[in-house]
């Protein structure tokens, strides 16, 4: 990203936001110089617990979680399945 111009784009799209707690992220949305921001997740709670809402002030634009979703009929149903096997680690 450093081998552009921090001020080529006026207009940022960042899917995977969870991730923006790494610090190499970070460096890379504190570099560009940008007009509007839009960031995107479907995981914005992190396993590790670090919050990302407070990168956006606590608001978010849209919400639709999986259970709404999938009674959209956007997303398929899911079924889990649990493998076992005998062996010893």
């Amino acid at each position: 990203y450093d081998k552009t111009s921090e001020e080529n784009y006026d207009f940022i799209i960042v899917d995977e936001f969870h991730h923006s707690a790494a610090e190499s992220y970070r460096k890379l949305l504190n570099y560009y110089k940008h007009k509007i921001l839009l960031w995107i997740t479907a995981t914005p709670e992190r396993m590790d617990g670090k919050k990302i809402l407070e990168y956006f002030d606590d608001r978010i634009a849209s919400e639709m979680r999986l259970p709404e979703a999938i009674n959209h009929k956007l997303l398929a149903p899911f079924h889990y399945f649990c493998v076992t096997d005998d062996l010893s680690y």
